[in-house]
């Protein structure tokens, strides 16, 4: 998993130590987590979220693993990349 907090922080002239303060973990264990050697829990994820006044959506994700393929009613439909990025076929749903 992916996430934006580094360049968020940063933007906003914050450190690292700001935020694990905020959301009340030490400076190095958010340094992982920034640096993505670990996933936060969603509890934290959340507190980290609320911290910096952001939906998890904007601080989370997962880069280049699933694209959007198509949007149907609303739903995305995600498919997994395989080989050097190309997007698998993938045949279109019945509904």
């Amino acid at each position: 998993m992916d996430n934006n907090i580094y360049r968020i922080i940063k933007n906003r002239n914050m450190t690292q130590a700001d935020l694990a303060k905020m959301v009340g973990v030490n400076r190095e264990y958010m340094n992982r987590i920034i640096n993505r050697r670990i996933t936060p829990t969603v509890p934290l994820g959340m507190r980290i979220a609320h911290a910096l006044e952001l939906p998890m959506e904007e601080l989370f994700f997962i880069e280049q693993q699933y694209r959007v393929v198509r949007e149907k009613r609303g739903a995305y439909e995600w498919i997994k990349i395989r080989n050097a990025g190309r997007l698998r076929n993938v045949r279109p749903t019945n509904t």
